[in-house]
């Protein structure tokens, strides 16, 4: 990345250097406070001016930064509550034209053929019809054929969304917003950028009472000229950092794509498309602040903002997204002869440890693998994991102290020979249990190492009060666990 840092810096090497950069906080120059991490990414959108989704509950300027976002941009700017929208609101009235060959439409003040930048509020509450017809604005900057040539920004705001049918939250500090709606998958794939608004009660306090304090009807001294230098900056970066990021943004979304499949969060090759260029606008965006940034970070970011499934009520797990982002970047860092890439190419996170294990990768890349897998398995699953698993790893040093820690103190509840009582209702769940756990017991075989540890996996996840697995199931996963890491063979040295 040196070349880039080069570039970047001459980018930036002119008389407008010394203007603060992403670090400084533009946003809350513009009265928008708490929203700092997530700079890089609307400073990517506005450089490249691609649409823009926010979602989030009610009170966290959603409409305050977007509005204020065209105020400081000098934009010729429409704010539409879409919950609340007409078709003729957008376009003006039809009438036909004078040789009554077709219709034209007579604009109003608040229409959109002259608008520069255009806000769909609540778009989440607005009418399916209307929805189907804001896809070519979005999309192609075109309303019922015709082109809108002066509109460079589409921009959304919504609530989180609820699928129909769902149940109240059981917390019930989590407002649930019965009149949002799950945006139709398509339409929420015509937004490259899907931002969901930070949490207040993450917020810094220095954040949280500038919220508190509110905000000026005017903009902060200079803001308005230091946004629009920051996004030009920005755009100064993008050619240098597209030359060097483009071929690693593509071997990362590449590797992404099979990964976030068994998450059963698919992407369209629009998104996929939409996810690299995100990867390049966003470091763009933190390099313009600091040539030398992590481009592995940016990633993340765009990631983490470029996913479209919480507009359609799909929520993505963060811990799993965060896995699939590391192992998605290692394996695109990799040369193709690497074995560490045949490993990283899997996506089933315990047979990647079985692969590193068999072309002996290094502590802390295995360490990593094993981590990644303990976090995902299901609570029976990890006991059985790090029972298979510390046999191996004690006799051969594969592992750092963090990650062996973390199994050994699962094994040690598996080796533990005391003797429990425990008291059971004839009838309850953990009684039902039970009798499930003895039936699993009487098939194994005590003549086989692996039943044996078999035995004591299934005494241990029933006594954690693991409810939430089938020990019949269990004892299959466990048995093509020990096969895929040629557990017999190792034990057996």
């Amino acid at each position: 990345m040196a070349r880039l840092a080069e570039a970047v810096e001459r980018s930036s090497g002119d008389g407008e250097a010394e203007t603060p950069g992403v670090r400084g906080g533009a946003l809350a120059g513009l009265g928008v406070f708490g929203w700092r991490a997530l700079e890089p990414v609307i400073l990517a959108a506005l450089a490249t001016e691609e649409p823009v989704l926010l979602i989030g509950p009610h009170g966290t300027a959603k409409s305050l930064l977007l509005n204020r976002l065209a105020r400081a941009m000098g934009l010729r700017h429409r704010h539409f509550n879409a919950s609340l929208l007409n078709f003729d609101d957008l376009v003006g009235y039809p009438i036909p034209s004078a040789d009554r060959a077709r219709l034209v439409y007579v604009p109003t003040a608040s229409s959109i053929w002259d608008a520069e930048s255009v806000l769909f509020d609540e778009i989440s509450r607005c009418r399916v019809d209307l929805q189907n017809k804001l896809f070519p604005i979005l999309h192609e900057r075109v309303v019922q054929g015709l082109e809108l040539p002066s509109l460079r920004y589409r921009w959304a705001a919504m609530n989180p969304p609820v699928l129909p049918g769902a149940d109240e939250d059981e917390d019930e500090a989590t407002d649930v917003y019965r009149g949002s709606e799950p945006l139709d998958p398509a339409l929420a794939d015509r937004f490259p950028f899907v931002i969901e608004a930070p949490d207040f009660q993450t917020m810094s306090d220095a954040e949280r009472r500038a919220v508190i304090g509110g905000a000026s009807d005017d903009l902060g001294a200079g803001a308005e000229g230091r946004l629009r230098v920051e996004v030009d900056t920005v755009r100064r970066c993008l050619p240098a950092v597209r030359r060097e990021l483009c071929a690693a943004a593509c071997d990362y979304v590449a590797a992404l794509l099979p990964l976030l499949q068994k998450l059963r969060r698919t992407l369209s090759p629009r998104r996929a498309r939409y996810l690299h260029d995100a990867v390049v606008g966003v470091h763009a965006a933190r390099a313009s602040a600091d040539a030398r940034c992590d481009p592995g970070e940016s990633a993340y970011l765009a990631l983490r903002c470029g996913m479209p499934h919480p507009a359609t009520g799909r929520r993505v797990d963060g811990a799993r997204l965060l896995a699939a982002h590391r192992q998605a970047w290692a394996l695109a860092r990799l040369p193709p002869t690497d074995p560490a890439r045949l490993v990283l190419s899997e996506p089933d996170p315990v047979r990647r440890v079985a692969l590193g294990l068999r072309v002996g990768l290094g502590a802390i890349q295995l360490s990593t693998l094993v981590l990644d897998a303990y976090a995902e398995l299901p609570p029976a699953q990890r006991v059985g994991f790090a029972a298979a698993l510390y046999p191996i790893v004690s006799t051969r040093g594969d592992l750092t102290a963090a990650a062996f820690e973390v199994i050994a103190e699962i094994q040690a509840r598996v080796e533990d020979p005391r003797a429990r009582t425990h008291g059971m209702v004839p009838g309850s769940r953990r009684f039902e249990l039970w009798r499930e756990v003895t039936h699993a017991l009487a098939g194994l075989q005590p003549e086989s190492i692996g039943d044996r540890t078999l035995h004591n996996v299934l005494l241990v996840a029933f006594e954690r009060d693991e409810g939430d697995f089938a020990p019949a199931t269990l004892v299959l996963w466990f048995r093509e666990l020990v096969r895929l890491l040629g557990w017999q063979e190792e034990v057996g040295r």
